[in-house]
């Protein structure tokens, strides 16, 4: 899933870029003070850019849940109204098959002889 490696990846770079800073601040004073503030910048850069990542794609992903809830209650009303109408419909036509067997029945009824 990519949300939840996009997750990993930003938690992973937060805490490289406090792993760089805190060697930053132990460097402090020291020839490698310099390049170590560059890899902090360049950390806290990349943390900030799978952050970035990580909330738009879950703004997404909220987005295209609110949109199937709200279909999926448009879609079950539309289903259920069909049902209700072809229910009726099969209701009718058995009524109409029941008024035909009586009126056979009766006919025979009166043509049989007694």
């Amino acid at each position: 899933d990519n949300r939840n490696s996009l997750l990993l990846e930003w938690q992973n770079s937060q805490a490289e870029a406090a792993l760089k800073s805190e060697r930053l601040q132990k460097a402090q004073g020291t020839s490698k003070a310099a390049a170590l503030t560059n890899e902090v910048q360049e950390a806290n850069k990349h943390t900030i850019e799978c952050e970035r990542k990580f909330k738009a794609i879950s703004e997404n992903a909220k987005s295209e849940l609110e949109t199937f809830k709200q279909n999926k209650g448009v879609d079950l009303r539309t289903a259920l109204r069909e049902l209700v109408r072809i229910n009726i419909n099969h209701q009718l036509r058995v009524v109409n098959l029941w008024k035909e067997l009586l009126t056979e029945v009766e006919q025979q009824d009166r043509t049989k002889p007694q």
